[in-house]
Protein backbone atom coordinates (compact mmCIF):
# COMPACT_ATOMS: atom_id res chain seq x y z
CA UNK A 1 0.00 0.00 0.00
CA UNK A 2 2.92 2.32 0.61
CA UNK A 3 4.69 1.50 -2.65
CA UNK A 4 1.19 2.14 -4.00
CA UNK A 5 0.68 5.31 -2.77
CA UNK A 6 4.24 6.49 -3.22
CA UNK A 7 4.19 5.37 -7.08
CA UNK A 8 0.43 7.27 -7.28
CA UNK A 9 2.54 10.39 -5.71
CA UNK A 10 5.61 9.86 -8.07
CA UNK A 11 3.36 9.77 -11.13
CA UNK A 12 1.25 13.11 -10.63
CA UNK A 13 4.94 14.98 -9.86
CA UNK A 14 6.13 13.47 -13.11
CA UNK A 15 3.06 13.99 -14.92
CA UNK A 16 3.21 17.84 -13.98
CA UNK A 17 7.04 18.39 -15.34
CA UNK A 18 6.72 15.29 -18.18
CA UNK A 19 8.91 15.91 -21.30
CA UNK A 20 9.16 12.42 -23.60
CA UNK A 21 12.60 11.27 -23.62
CA UNK A 22 12.34 10.43 -27.01
CA UNK A 23 14.78 13.37 -29.08
CA UNK A 24 16.60 13.49 -25.48
CA UNK A 25 20.32 13.19 -25.41
CA UNK A 26 21.40 9.47 -24.49
CA UNK A 27 24.90 8.77 -22.66
CA UNK A 28 26.55 5.41 -23.27
CA UNK A 29 28.74 4.05 -20.66
CA UNK A 30 30.60 1.42 -21.91
CA UNK A 31 33.56 -0.42 -19.46
CA UNK A 32 35.63 -1.38 -20.95
CA UNK A 33 38.83 -4.12 -19.51
CA UNK A 34 40.95 -6.24 -22.44
CA UNK A 35 38.36 -6.69 -24.99
CA UNK A 36 40.52 -6.48 -27.57
CA UNK A 37 39.04 -9.32 -29.29
CA UNK A 38 35.49 -8.01 -29.22
CA UNK A 39 35.40 -4.11 -28.94
CA UNK A 40 35.97 -2.62 -32.34
CA UNK A 41 32.50 -4.84 -33.17
CA UNK A 42 31.09 -3.19 -30.17
CA UNK A 43 31.84 -0.04 -30.36
CA UNK A 44 31.42 -0.08 -34.41
CA UNK A 45 27.53 -1.25 -33.87
CA UNK A 46 26.91 0.97 -30.97
CA UNK A 47 28.02 4.10 -33.33
CA UNK A 48 25.66 3.06 -36.11
CA UNK A 49 22.24 3.34 -34.02
CA UNK A 50 19.73 5.08 -36.28
CA UNK A 51 19.05 7.13 -32.87
CA UNK A 52 21.06 9.93 -33.59
CA UNK A 53 20.74 12.06 -30.32
CA UNK A 54 23.75 10.00 -28.13
CA UNK A 55 26.84 10.19 -26.67
CA UNK A 56 29.62 7.33 -25.44
CA UNK A 57 31.72 7.21 -22.58
CA UNK A 58 33.90 4.95 -22.83
CA UNK A 59 35.73 3.69 -19.42
CA UNK A 60 38.90 2.25 -19.43
CA UNK A 61 39.11 0.17 -16.62
CA UNK A 62 42.84 -0.24 -16.59
CA UNK A 63 43.44 -2.57 -20.09
CA UNK A 64 46.43 -3.84 -20.24
CA UNK A 65 45.91 -5.82 -23.73
CA UNK A 66 45.43 -3.73 -26.92
CA UNK A 67 41.80 -1.91 -26.07
CA UNK A 68 43.41 1.20 -25.56
CA UNK A 69 44.98 1.68 -28.67
CA UNK A 70 41.76 0.39 -30.88
CA UNK A 71 39.62 2.51 -28.65
CA UNK A 72 41.78 5.36 -29.71
CA UNK A 73 41.66 4.85 -33.33
CA UNK A 74 37.76 4.59 -33.36
CA UNK A 75 37.29 7.41 -31.25
CA UNK A 76 39.69 9.64 -33.57
CA UNK A 77 36.96 9.13 -36.21
CA UNK A 78 33.92 9.30 -34.21
CA UNK A 79 32.96 12.62 -31.95
CA UNK A 80 30.56 11.13 -30.34
CA UNK A 81 33.07 9.13 -27.96
CA UNK A 82 34.65 10.32 -25.21
CA UNK A 83 37.63 7.88 -23.76
CA UNK A 84 38.31 8.25 -19.40
CA UNK A 85 41.33 5.83 -18.42
CA UNK A 86 41.34 4.77 -14.90
CA UNK A 87 43.33 2.17 -12.75
CA UNK A 88 41.39 -0.93 -12.67
CA UNK A 89 38.73 -0.53 -10.24
CA UNK A 90 36.02 -3.13 -11.29
CA UNK A 91 33.07 -3.15 -13.25
CA UNK A 92 30.64 -1.09 -10.72
CA UNK A 93 33.06 1.54 -10.03
CA UNK A 94 33.95 1.89 -14.06
CA UNK A 95 30.63 2.66 -14.57
CA UNK A 96 29.93 5.34 -12.30
CA UNK A 97 32.76 7.05 -12.94
CA UNK A 98 31.10 6.97 -16.65
CA UNK A 99 27.63 7.98 -14.86
CA UNK A 100 29.44 10.74 -13.43
CA UNK A 101 30.25 12.25 -16.61
CA UNK A 102 27.21 11.80 -18.52
CA UNK A 103 24.99 14.79 -20.24
CA UNK A 104 22.24 12.53 -21.04
CA UNK A 105 18.33 12.40 -19.87
CA UNK A 106 19.02 8.98 -20.56
CA UNK A 107 21.52 6.36 -19.66
CA UNK A 108 22.34 3.40 -21.16
CA UNK A 109 24.98 0.71 -19.81
CA UNK A 110 26.49 -1.06 -22.57
CA UNK A 111 29.15 -3.99 -22.48
CA UNK A 112 32.36 -4.83 -24.63
CA UNK A 113 32.10 -8.07 -25.19
CA UNK A 114 28.25 -7.41 -26.86
CA UNK A 115 26.88 -6.19 -30.17
CA UNK A 116 23.88 -4.15 -30.53
CA UNK A 117 21.28 -4.01 -33.60
CA UNK A 118 21.05 -0.46 -35.28
CA UNK A 119 17.36 -0.16 -33.50
CA UNK A 120 18.22 -0.89 -29.92
CA UNK A 121 18.32 2.69 -28.42
CA UNK A 122 15.07 3.94 -30.72
CA UNK A 123 13.42 1.15 -29.30
CA UNK A 124 14.29 1.31 -25.71
CA UNK A 125 13.69 5.01 -25.85
CA UNK A 126 10.33 4.23 -27.21
CA UNK A 127 9.72 2.02 -24.69
CA UNK A 128 10.62 4.44 -21.92
CA UNK A 129 7.91 7.07 -23.06
CA UNK A 130 5.23 4.46 -23.41
CA UNK A 131 4.47 4.68 -19.47
CA UNK A 132 5.58 7.68 -17.50
CA UNK A 133 6.24 4.78 -14.39
CA UNK A 134 8.67 2.94 -16.64
CA UNK A 135 12.22 2.99 -14.66
CA UNK A 136 13.88 0.66 -16.93
CA UNK A 137 13.64 -1.13 -19.94
CA UNK A 138 14.17 -4.65 -20.83
CA UNK A 139 15.60 -5.25 -23.87
CA UNK A 140 15.70 -8.78 -25.24
CA UNK A 141 18.97 -10.39 -25.97
CA UNK A 142 20.69 -13.88 -26.61
CA UNK A 143 24.33 -15.01 -27.03
CA UNK A 144 26.80 -13.68 -29.89
CA UNK A 145 27.87 -17.95 -30.41
CA UNK A 146 31.28 -17.77 -31.67
CA UNK A 147 32.05 -20.72 -31.44
CA UNK A 148 29.86 -23.86 -30.87
CA UNK A 149 29.99 -25.99 -27.50
CA UNK A 150 28.08 -27.59 -25.02
CA UNK A 151 27.62 -24.61 -23.01
CA UNK A 152 27.02 -22.16 -25.87
CA UNK A 153 24.49 -24.54 -27.99
CA UNK A 154 22.67 -24.85 -24.30
CA UNK A 155 23.21 -21.02 -23.35
CA UNK A 156 21.40 -20.62 -26.56
CA UNK A 157 18.58 -22.73 -25.85
CA UNK A 158 17.78 -21.70 -22.29
CA UNK A 159 17.71 -17.95 -23.46
CA UNK A 160 15.28 -18.65 -26.48
CA UNK A 161 12.76 -20.31 -23.77
CA UNK A 162 13.55 -17.93 -21.23
CA UNK A 163 12.49 -15.04 -23.76
CA UNK A 164 9.61 -16.75 -24.92
CA UNK A 165 8.18 -17.35 -21.09
CA UNK A 166 8.27 -13.35 -20.85
CA UNK A 167 6.85 -12.80 -23.97
CA UNK A 168 4.07 -14.54 -22.72
CA UNK A 169 4.11 -13.02 -19.48
CA UNK A 170 5.15 -16.29 -17.37
CA UNK A 171 8.05 -14.23 -16.47
CA UNK A 172 8.81 -10.80 -15.66
CA UNK A 173 11.83 -8.79 -17.26
CA UNK A 174 14.56 -9.46 -14.53
CA UNK A 175 17.34 -7.34 -16.22
CA UNK A 176 17.43 -3.66 -17.51
CA UNK A 177 20.20 -1.93 -18.79
CA UNK A 178 18.68 1.12 -20.42
CA UNK A 179 17.23 3.98 -17.02
CA UNK A 180 16.20 7.34 -16.91
CA UNK A 181 18.70 9.45 -15.29
CA UNK A 182 16.34 10.95 -12.83
CA UNK A 183 15.73 7.34 -11.62
CA UNK A 184 19.49 6.50 -11.00
CA UNK A 185 19.81 9.95 -9.17
CA UNK A 186 17.01 8.51 -6.71
CA UNK A 187 18.32 5.03 -6.37
CA UNK A 188 22.14 5.86 -5.93
CA UNK A 189 24.33 4.20 -8.74
CA UNK A 190 26.21 0.80 -8.50
CA UNK A 191 27.61 -0.17 -5.32
CA UNK A 192 31.14 -0.41 -5.84
CA UNK A 193 31.37 -3.32 -3.28
CA UNK A 194 29.86 -5.75 -5.21
CA UNK A 195 31.68 -7.05 -8.34
CA UNK A 196 29.43 -9.70 -9.12
CA UNK A 197 25.51 -8.67 -10.12
CA UNK A 198 25.87 -5.43 -9.12
CA UNK A 199 23.51 -4.82 -12.28
CA UNK A 200 21.04 -7.03 -10.32
CA UNK A 201 21.57 -5.03 -7.15
CA UNK A 202 20.82 -1.53 -9.31
CA UNK A 203 17.86 -3.29 -10.77
CA UNK A 204 16.33 -4.35 -7.50
CA UNK A 205 16.27 -1.05 -5.88
CA UNK A 206 14.71 0.46 -8.97
CA UNK A 207 12.04 -1.53 -8.72
CA UNK A 208 11.37 -1.44 -5.37
CA UNK A 209 11.26 2.13 -5.46
CA UNK A 210 8.11 1.48 -7.15
CA UNK A 211 9.46 2.00 -10.97
CA UNK A 212 8.10 -0.66 -13.63
CA UNK A 213 10.43 -2.03 -15.98
CA UNK A 214 9.04 -1.57 -19.89
CA UNK A 215 9.67 -4.52 -22.13
CA UNK A 216 11.15 -4.35 -26.11
CA UNK A 217 9.83 -7.36 -26.93
CA UNK A 218 12.64 -8.00 -30.02
CA UNK A 219 15.92 -9.51 -29.91
CA UNK A 220 18.23 -6.59 -29.95
CA UNK A 221 22.02 -7.63 -28.43
CA UNK A 222 23.95 -10.71 -28.46
CA UNK A 223 26.71 -10.97 -25.67
CA UNK A 224 29.39 -12.95 -26.77
CA UNK A 225 29.59 -16.52 -25.76
CA UNK A 226 32.81 -18.77 -26.35
CA UNK A 227 33.17 -20.91 -23.43
CA UNK A 228 34.13 -24.68 -23.09
CA UNK A 229 32.34 -26.73 -20.38
CA UNK A 230 36.42 -26.24 -17.84
CA UNK A 231 36.08 -22.36 -18.68
CA UNK A 232 32.04 -22.14 -18.22
CA UNK A 233 32.64 -23.90 -14.83
CA UNK A 234 35.81 -21.91 -13.41
CA UNK A 235 33.58 -18.72 -14.37
CA UNK A 236 30.00 -19.97 -12.68
CA UNK A 237 32.32 -21.06 -9.92
CA UNK A 238 33.35 -17.75 -9.54
CA UNK A 239 30.57 -16.21 -9.82
CA UNK A 240 29.37 -17.75 -7.52
CA UNK A 241 31.89 -16.40 -5.01
CA UNK A 242 31.80 -13.02 -5.42
CA UNK A 243 27.89 -13.39 -5.72
CA UNK A 244 27.71 -14.15 -1.99
CA UNK A 245 28.29 -10.63 -1.15
CA UNK A 246 25.22 -9.37 -3.17
CA UNK A 247 22.95 -12.02 -1.24
CA UNK A 248 24.09 -10.65 2.08
CA UNK A 249 23.73 -7.27 1.11
CA UNK A 250 19.97 -7.64 0.06
CA UNK A 251 19.34 -10.29 2.79
CA UNK A 252 18.66 -12.85 0.23
CA UNK A 253 19.49 -15.77 2.27
CA UNK A 254 16.34 -17.92 0.89
CA UNK A 255 17.80 -17.64 -2.42
CA UNK A 256 21.46 -18.53 -0.80
CA UNK A 257 20.07 -21.92 0.74
CA UNK A 258 18.04 -22.74 -2.67
CA UNK A 259 21.66 -22.13 -4.32
CA UNK A 260 23.75 -24.31 -2.10
CA UNK A 261 20.85 -27.11 -1.13
CA UNK A 262 21.61 -29.59 -3.97
CA UNK A 263 24.82 -29.35 -3.87
CA UNK A 264 25.11 -30.60 -0.24
CA UNK A 265 22.27 -32.81 -0.81
CA UNK A 266 23.86 -34.92 -3.22
CA UNK A 267 26.80 -35.09 -0.88
CA UNK A 268 24.67 -36.23 1.91
CA UNK A 269 23.10 -39.04 -0.64
CA UNK A 270 26.47 -39.63 -1.93
CA UNK A 271 27.41 -40.60 1.52
CA UNK A 272 24.86 -42.42 2.38
CA UNK A 273 25.97 -45.05 0.03
CA UNK A 274 28.33 -45.72 2.27
CA UNK A 275 25.94 -46.76 4.96
CA UNK A 276 22.18 -47.41 3.23
CA UNK A 277 22.67 -47.68 -0.23
CA UNK A 278 18.84 -48.35 -0.72
CA UNK A 279 17.68 -45.28 1.17
CA UNK A 280 20.71 -43.44 -0.75
CA UNK A 281 19.07 -44.58 -4.05
CA UNK A 282 15.57 -44.02 -3.25
CA UNK A 283 16.98 -40.07 -1.93
CA UNK A 284 18.53 -39.93 -5.74
CA UNK A 285 15.61 -41.03 -7.57
CA UNK A 286 13.40 -38.60 -5.96
CA UNK A 287 15.87 -35.91 -6.23
CA UNK A 288 15.57 -36.15 -9.95
CA UNK A 289 11.92 -36.68 -10.27
CA UNK A 290 11.28 -33.09 -8.72
CA UNK A 291 14.04 -31.69 -10.64
CA UNK A 292 12.68 -33.54 -13.86
CA UNK A 293 9.05 -31.77 -13.14
CA UNK A 294 10.50 -28.38 -12.20
CA UNK A 295 12.24 -28.58 -16.11
CA UNK A 296 8.76 -29.91 -18.01
CA UNK A 297 7.20 -26.59 -18.46
CA UNK A 298 10.76 -25.38 -19.86
CA UNK A 299 10.38 -28.95 -21.59
CA UNK A 300 7.26 -27.63 -23.24
CA UNK A 301 7.84 -24.27 -23.95
CA UNK A 302 10.86 -25.41 -25.97
CA UNK A 303 9.19 -28.06 -27.93
CA UNK A 304 6.44 -25.28 -28.95
CA UNK A 305 9.43 -22.94 -30.26
CA UNK A 306 11.23 -25.48 -32.08
CA UNK A 307 14.32 -25.82 -30.23
CA UNK A 308 16.36 -28.80 -31.48
CA UNK A 309 15.53 -32.18 -29.47
CA UNK A 310 19.19 -32.33 -29.03
CA UNK A 311 20.26 -29.45 -27.16
CA UNK A 312 16.93 -29.36 -25.65
CA UNK A 313 17.14 -32.63 -23.97
CA UNK A 314 20.48 -31.91 -22.80
CA UNK A 315 19.60 -28.72 -21.10
CA UNK A 316 18.76 -30.19 -17.65
CA UNK A 317 22.84 -31.40 -17.66
CA UNK A 318 23.63 -27.91 -18.45
CA UNK A 319 21.66 -26.78 -15.98
CA UNK A 320 22.53 -29.18 -13.08
CA UNK A 321 26.40 -28.68 -14.08
CA UNK A 322 25.90 -24.69 -13.56
CA UNK A 323 23.91 -25.04 -10.45
CA UNK A 324 26.68 -27.05 -8.74
CA UNK A 325 29.61 -24.60 -9.94
CA UNK A 326 27.49 -21.81 -8.23
CA UNK A 327 26.86 -23.64 -5.32
CA UNK A 328 30.63 -24.64 -4.98
CA UNK A 329 30.98 -20.89 -5.37
CA UNK A 330 28.94 -19.75 -2.77
CA UNK A 331 30.43 -22.01 -0.59
CA UNK A 332 34.00 -20.41 -0.50
CA UNK A 333 32.09 -17.10 -0.77
CA UNK A 334 30.52 -18.04 2.35
CA UNK A 335 33.74 -19.37 3.94
CA UNK A 336 35.85 -16.64 2.83
CA UNK A 337 33.36 -13.78 4.41
CA UNK A 338 33.55 -15.55 7.28
CA UNK A 339 37.04 -15.71 7.80
CA UNK A 340 37.01 -11.74 6.93
CA UNK A 341 34.64 -11.53 9.33
CA UNK A 342 37.07 -12.88 12.05
CA UNK A 343 39.92 -10.87 11.01
CA UNK A 344 37.59 -7.89 11.55
CA UNK A 345 36.74 -9.33 15.01
CA UNK A 346 40.33 -9.68 16.00
CA UNK A 347 41.80 -6.28 14.56
CA UNK A 348 38.50 -4.57 16.69
CA UNK A 349 39.25 -6.62 19.98
CA UNK A 350 43.58 -6.04 19.71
Amino acid sequence: MVEENYLLKRSIELDAIRRRYYGELVSVVLPVYNDEETIEESLQSICRQTYNNFEVIVVNDGCTDSTPTLLRNIASHNKKIRIITTSHVGTSEAKNIGLKSSQGSVIFFAEGDAIYDPTYLDEAIKCLDLDIRNGGVCVLGEPWLTRETFVTMSMCAEKMIIHEMIRRGRLEPYYSWVFPKHVLDEVGAFDPKLSQAEDRDLFARVKKRGYRIGLVNKVLWHHKRDETLPQFLRKCYIKGKKRVDYLAKNRRYLEFVRGIIGLWGLAIILLLFLFSPIIATESLVIALVLFLVRYSRILFVGLKIGIQKRWLFLLPLFQILRYLGNAAGYTAGVFIRSIRGSNKSKEFIN
